[in-house]
């Protein structure tokens, strides 16, 4: 025999016991990450203060286990692993948290606790494998290994290769361009579609036999299609007897640009306004037609003599924005 072998087996120790404080003969203990029962009581049978002798070997032995797990009441069945947990009482259940300690030789109902066999199995512990101990041959399959992890791990690379592109797009997929191409801008719309218009009631005007002026403010930038009168009464052409509208773009500060246009109801140069028929001013200047954004039209209707009444009459602005 070896003359450096102290004690064979040597599975009965005598040790100051991790769990619990003061062990007591035939009670499960912990040293460290290692099991074992008791021999003795804390101190007695020849140990020091403090001391307990354990055996950490094979046995199976009568102990008090709990028929629980981390999530609760859970059922002993026979050979179902386990576990020492320091804080519990009994010490030994499923909780898989706690210190391997064996298996379960009989079975015990969910929740309960009961005095079963147990077959004690030592076991090193976490943290006492060395460096190879467990390698990838050993594992199943489908286990976890870190190459596996690795291979599934989202990279920059991989989202490159996935990333939505405008190549990988079909034919008619939406894309950022084709929608700006669709969009609805003033400049898609026809003239009608963005026109806008400005009523302006004059009631009745004969009574003023000198110049009725309006002063109109243009909302936005634009451009003037026409101007136009409406008046419930015919208003015969007349060169004594007549009417003068004048439209003039003042700007926006009052300084003026210039005539927008004009018109007469004189026979000479001019056109008799019909009852309930728009009377359109003459052609818009191209220049003067042009308003800024709060750019003042002024409107200047003048009577000569004994022009008929306009009677109910309404003026009509028609603007395209710009």
């Amino acid at each position: 025999m070896a003359k450096n072998i102290i004690a064979c087996p040597g599975l009965c120790q005598s040790i100051i016991c991790t769990n619990p404080t003061t062990p007591a003969s035939g009670g499960p203990v912990r040293y460290g990450t290692l099991t074992g029962i008791a021999l003795t009581n804390e101190g007695e049978d020849g140990n020091a203060a403090g001391y307990t002798t354990v055996d950490f070997g094979f046995m199976l032995v009568a102990l008090s286990v709990a028929a629980i797990n981390e999530a609760g009441n859970s059922a002993v069945a026979v050979g179902d692993p386990l576990f020492y947990v320091d804080a519990d009482t009994p010490h030994i259940s499923k909780k898989a948290t706690g210190y391997f300690f064996g298996f379960a030789m009989e079975a015990i109902e969910s929740g309960a606790t009961a005095t079963i066999n147990v077959l004690h199995v030592p076991s090193p512990g976490a943290g006492t494998l060395g460096t190879g101990t467990i390698v990838a041959s050993n594992l199943a399959a489908d286990a976890v290994e870190t190459a596996k992890i690795l291979d599934l791990n989202v990279t920059t690379g991989k989202l490159a290769n996935l990333a939505v592109t405008a190549a990988k797009l079909a034919a008619d997929a939406v894309e950022t361009a084709k929608i700006k191409a669709l969009n609805v801008t003033p400049a898609k719309l026809s003239a009608v579609a963005n026109n806008n218009a400005l009523a302006v009631p004059l009631g009745t005007a004969g009574a003023v036999s000198a110049t009725l002026g309006l002063a109109v403010v243009l909302p936005v930038a634009c451009t003037i299609n026409s101007i136009q009168i409406v008046t419930k009464d015919e208003v015969t052409a007349n060169d004594t007897n007549y009417w003068t509208l004048i439209a003039t773009n003042k700007g926006a500060d009052g300084t003026g640009i210039g005539a927008v246009g004009a018109k007469t109801t004189k026979v000479a140069g001019g056109a008799s306004m019909l009852a309930y028929t728009p009377w359109t001013i003459g052609t818009i200047d191209p220049t003067a037609g042009v308003f800024v954004a709060g750019g003042v039209l002024h409107l200047a209707l003048a009577k000569s003599a004994s022009a008929t009444a306009l009677a109910e009459a309404s003026l009509m602005i028609d603007y395209l924005p710009s």
